[in-house]
C-alpha cells in the first residue's frame, strides 16, 4: 500500500512540474480535432455535398492524417526530451535520489506521464469531435472505426519514439547532448541506408536499388517505420500491418526494459557529463565515425567531375579527422582531447580501410556474380526501351513504379535467352561509345532456395533475344498491367488518335468482351509489329483515381473491329490526303570542313525546310515514326535523333488543324530531303 502510494503522489507531482506540456497538448489538440471538424462542416454544409464533408473528415481523423502524425512525432519529442530532463542536473539529481522511492517506481510514474500528456488530451479532444459529428449528423460507424484504429496506431508508434528519446536521456549527461543523442537515434537508420546505397550503386554497375529492400530493419528508424504502417492501413488490417504493428509492439518492450536498466545502473554523478555511462563512449564513436567518414567520401566522390577516385580518398581522410575529433573534443569538453586514444583511432581506420577496399575492389565479385543455372527457379525481367510509356496501374500495387512492377509479377520459367543475355553483357562490357545504342536489362533471380538476386545490366541491343523473350506468354503476363485488372475497377472507356476520340458508353460485358478480345491479341503481338508499324488507336482505361492507356496495331484486328461496330474508326489514320504541310529541320552537328562548305554555298547549320507537294509529303511520311513512340522504344527501334520533323495536319470538314512530331526511320531519308537540308548519314 505504501508503494502504491508514493508511486501516485510521485506521478501527480511530477504532472504538476510538466502542467506545460499538458496544456500545450490540449490546446494543439483541441484547435486540430474538434475546431477543425466544425469549421470543415460549416465551412463546406451549403456548397459541397455530403459525401465530401465524409471524405475530409475521415482523412482528418485516419491513421494516415498528415497532421495527427506530426501532432504525434512532435509531442514524443517533447515528452522523450522533458520527461527525464532532471538527470542533467547534478542538483536535481541529488534531489530526486534523495526521495524515499525505489528507481523503478521513479522510472515508471515519469514514463508513463509522458504517454498519459499525450492520450489523455488525444482521447478527450476525440470525443469532443464524435459530439461535434453527431450534433451535425455526421457521425457514423465507419468513422467510429477510423478514428479509434488511428488512435492505437498513433499510441503505439508515439511510444515508440518516445522510448528510444528516453533511452537517449539516459545513455546522456548533458541536455544539449541529449538532443544531439535523440536527432541520431531518429537519423541513424536511414542515414547508413542512404550511405549504403549510394555506395552499392557508385561501385557496383549491376547493383538494383529496391524500394521495398530493406523494410524489414525500418525499426532503425521509428519514423520510417511509423510512416510505413500508417501507408499499408486501408481501414483493414493486413498481414503487412500486422507484422509492422507486432515488430513495434515487441521493439517497444524491449526498448523499455533497456531504458529501466539503464536508469537503475546510470551513476548519480553522472549529471553534468557528456555521456553517462564510460563503456558506451567507444561504441557509439565508432558507430558514428564509420558511416560519417563513408558518408563524406562518398559525397566529396559524387560532387567531382568525373567521380575521382582521389577525392573520395580526400572526402574520407577529412570526414574521418573531424568526426572524430569532434566527438572527443564532446565527449571531454576539452579542445586538447581531440586526437586522445590512439588505438581508438588505428581501430576505426582499419575499419574504413576495409570497408572501403570491399567496395572498391569488389572483394565478393558482386557484378560477377551469376546464380548458377541450376539453382535457378524462374527468372524475371523488366527491359528499358520498350514500352516506356506504359502506365502501370494496379488496384493493388499501384504505387509501384514499371521496373518494380513487372520483376515482382513475372515468372520465366524457360530462361534460356534470358540468361544468356546475361552471360554475354558480362563475357563482353560495353565500350563507352556502345553505350548509345544500349539498353538497361533488370533482372531478378527467384532461385529454388527460395533466396532472390537482383541485378542490373546495360547490353548492346540484340533484337533476336528481345523478340524471343517479348514473345513469351509469361513475359507479356508480367510486363502489361492490364491481365491483372477487374472490370469492375474500369469506370470508363475512351479511344482516340490524331484525327478523332470517342467515348464509350459500355456496360460490364461490354468492358469484358473488350479486354478479352483485346489481351488475346497483345499475346500474340511481336516485336516486329511493334517495331515495323505504328498504333493506330490508344485505348484509354479510366479508374477511381487512375488511368492507363494501350496501343492498338495494325495487327489488333479483332480490337479494330470490335471499336468500329462501336463508333470509333481506328483506320481513320493520317495520310497524304490530310496532310497540310510537312517541316524538316536538320539539326546535326557538323565538323569544320563541313561548316566551311556550307558558308561557301550559303546554307546554314540547322536549316529547315517545308514541304507541300503532295507527292514528296507521302514519300516523307512512309519514311517517319512518330517522335513519342521512337522515344518509348529505343529499344529496338532506330530513327534519326537529329532530325526533326513536324506535320501539319487537317483534323476535320471545317479545316481544323492539328500538329505532331516525327522522326525519320534509320535509312529511310528520301534523297532530295538529304540535298535540300544537307543531311549527313549518321
Amino acid at each position: 500500500m505504501t508503494s502504491r502510494n508514493l508511486f501516485s503522489k510521485f506521478l501527480k507531482e511530477d504532472l504538476k512540474r510538466r502542467i506545460w506540456a499538458i496544456a500545450l497538448a490540449f490546446l494543439v489538440l483541441f484547435l486540430f480535432l474538434p475546431v477543425a471538424c466544425a469549421i470543415m462542416i460549416g465551412n463546406y454544409r451549403d456548397v459541397i455535398s455530403r459525401t465530401y464533408i465524409i471524405n475530409s473528415l475521415t482523412n482528418l481523423l485516419e491513421s494516415q492524417s498528415v497532421l495527427l502524425i506530426m501532432i504525434t512525432i512532435a509531442g514524443a519529442v517533447i515528452c522523450g526530451l522533458s520527461s527525464f530532463f532532471y538527470l542533467h542536473s547534478k542538483k536535481k539529481v541529488d534531489l530526486y535520489h534523495s526521495i524515499p522511492i525505489k528507481r523503478e517506481t521513479m522510472f515508471a510514474a515519469c514514463y508513463l506521464n509522458g504517454i498519459l500528456i499525450y492520450i489523455v488530451p488525444y482521447i478527450f479532444n476525440l470525443l469532443l469531435c464524435f459530439i461535434v459529428l453527431q450534433i451535425n449528423g455526421f457521425m457514423s460507424s465507419s468513422i467510429l472505426a477510423i478514428a479509434l484504429s488511428a488512435l492505437v496506431v498513433n499510441l503505439l508508434y508515439y511510444c515508440l519514439i518516445y522510448t528510444l528519446l528516453v533511452i537517449a536521456a539516459m545513455l546522456t549527461g548533458n541536455f544539449i547532448i541529449n538532443c544531439f543523442g535523440a536527432a541520431v537515434f531518429i537519423l541513424y537508420g536511414p542515414m547508413v541506408k542512404l550511405i549504403k546505397e549510394m555506395y552499392f550503386s557508385d561501385f557496383f554497375k549491376t547493383y538494383y536499388a529496391r524500394n521495398d529492400f530493406e523494410s524489414k530493419y525500418l525499426f532503425l528508424s521509428p519514423l520510417g517505420s511509423y510512416v510505413e504502417a500508417v501507408q499499408k492501413i486501408n481501414k483493414v488490417l493486413n498481414k503487412d500491418v500486422f507484422f509492422n504493428i507486432t515488430s513495434a509492439v515487441i521493439v517497444i518492450v524491449l526498448m523499455i526494459g533497456f531504458a529501466l536498466f539503464l536508469y537503475k545502473e546510470r551513476p548519480s554523478e553522472a549529471a553534468g557529463k557528456a555521456m553517462a555511462f564510460s563503456i558506451s563512449k567507444p561504441i557509439i564513436k565508432f558507430l558514428l565515425v564509420i558511416p560519417i567518414t563513408m558518408g563524406g567520401g562518398i559525397i566529396f566522390r559524387e560532387i567531382s567531375y568525373n567521380r575521382a577516385d582521389g577525392w573520395w580518398l580526400f572526402g574520407m581522410i577529412f570526414s574521418f579527422l573531424l568526426s572524430y575529433a569532434l566527438i572527443e573534443i564532446i565527449y571531454n569538453f576539452d579542445i586538447r582531447c581531440a586526437f586522445h586514444n590512439k588505438k581508438h583511432i588505428l581501430f576505426s581506420a582499419i575499419a574504413v580501410v576495409l570497408i572501403a577496399g570491399f567496395f572498391r575492389f569488389d572483394v565478393l565479385r558482386y557484378d560477377s556474380y551469376i546464380p548458377d543455372k541450376a539453382k535457378i527457379e524462374s527468372m524475371s525481367v523488366a527491359i528499358t526501351g520498350v514500352d516506356d510509356d506504359m502506365d502501370y496501374y494496379s488496384a493493388d500495387i499501384r504505387n509501384y513504379s514499371n521496373v518494380s512492377y513487372q520483376l515482382k509479377n513475372m515468372k520465366l520459367t524457360d530462361f534460356d535467352v534470358t540468361y544468356q543475355l546475361v552471360k554475354q553483357g558480362l563475357e563482353k562490357p560495353l565500350k563507352e561509345t556502345e553505350k548509345r545504342q544500349s539498353y538497361t536489362y533488370y533482372v531478378k533471380y527467384n532461385l529454388k532456395s527460395k533466396r532472390t538476386v537482383y541485378r542490373t545490366y546495360v547490353l548492346k541491343g540484340n533484337y533476336d533475344s528481345l523478340k524471343n523473350i517479348f514473345a513469351r506468354k509469361e513475359y507479356k503476363e508480367g510486363h502489361y498491367p492490364i491481365n491483372q485488372w477487374k472490370v469492375q475497377d474500369i469506370q470508363t472507356i475512351s479511344c482516340d488518335n490524331v484525327l478523332e476520340y470517342k467515348k464509350f458508353n459500355f456496360s460490364n460485358e461490354d468492358k469484358q468482351q473488350l479486354l478479352d478480345i483485346y489481351k488475346e491479341e497483345l499475346f500474340t503481338l511481336s516485336l516486329d509489329d511493334l517495331r515495323d508499324t505504328i498504333p493506330l488507336a490508344r485505348i484509354i482505361f479510366e479508374f477511381k483515381d487512375d488511368r492507363a492507356q494501350y496501343n492498338v496495331y495494325p495487327s489488333c484486328i479483332k480490337t479494330i473491329d470490335f471499336l468500329k461496330k462501336h463508333g470509333f474508326n481506328a483506320d481513320a489514320v493520317m495520310d497524304v490526303t490530310n496532310i497540310d504541310e510537312i517541316v524538316v529541320s536538320n539539326n546535326q552537328v557538323m565538323d569544320k570542313k563541313q561548316m566551311d562548305m556550307e558558308r561557301k554555298s550559303q546554307t546554314v547549320s540547322g536549316i529547315t525546310k517545308s514541304f507541300k507537294d503532295k507527292e514528296q509529303m507521302k514519300e516523307i511520311y512512309a519514311a517517319l515514326i512518330p517522335e513519342d513512340y521512337y522515344w518509348n522504344n529505343t529499344g529496338f527501334i532506330e530513327a534519326y535523333e537529329s532530325v526533326n520533323v513536324i506535320v501539319t495536319f487537317i483534323q476535320d470538314e471545317y479545316g481544323n488543324k492539328g500538329q505532331e512530331s516525327f522522326l525519320f526511320k534509320k535509312d529511310q531519308i528520301p534523297e532530295f530531303v538529304k540535298t535540300a537540308l544537307s543531311i549527313k548519314e549518321e
